[in-house]
């Protein structure tokens, strides 16, 4: 699990992922770059505890 302190899904801008790769772009300008990942997305916790998973194959997230 990756823990976005002060961060809200709303506050994610983008995300590209690919390969092993994936890149999440907020609308402070910030990102952050997850690398390695491997068969299965990880799973991120937001500040108002809803857990979501990116689907890179819909490019959406989804609850976790």
């Amino acid at each position: 699990i990756i823990w976005m302190y002060d961060v809200k899904l709303d506050n994610v801008a983008n995300v590209d992922a690919y390969d092993n790769r994936m890149i999440i772009g907020f609308d402070s300008g910030s990102i952050i770059d997850v690398q390695n990942v491997q068969k299965e997305m990880p799973i991120f916790q937001f500040e108002d505890g809803f857990r979501a998973t990116f689907n890179r194959y819909e490019e959406h997230w989804q609850g976790a």
